[in-house]
């Protein structure tokens, strides 16, 4: 994960960190979803985490509006797919594009 990470920010020097667009996701799912956000069945889980946290960051920052952001989380746990990406080999690249890309498509409305 760390050498995914460091190259993913080597690779992307554009993207600077942006404090607005981090306390308007943290308000948004803290709103919308809740204390549960980050959970698949009692704990927190990280993978999950990043996935809905990365995902309704690039919604916003392509200028696309989140949909149905409580009910399309509750499908989103739900997915085997998605839970798959977020317990197992949870640090692969594959697996973290993988989680992001299906948890953009849910809150896009795509799925």
């Amino acid at each position: 994960m760390r050498e995914f990470l460091s190259n993913y920010q080597r690779d992307n020097t554009k993207i600077t960190p942006d404090e607005k667009l981090f306390n308007s996701v943290v308000e948004l799912i803290h709103s919308e979803i809740g204390i549960n956000a980050f959970k698949v069945k009692r704990t927190v889980n990280k993978s999950v985490c990043d996935a809905v946290m990365v995902s309704i960051a690039q919604i916003i920052q392509n200028g696309k509006a989140v949909k149905n952001l409580k009910d399309n989380h509750e499908r989103l746990i739900k997915d085997e797919g998605f839970i798959k990406y977020v317990t197992s080999s949870t640090s692969t690249e594959t697996h973290v594009n993988g989680r992001i890309t299906l948890a953009r498509n849910y809150f896009l409305g795509l799925r």
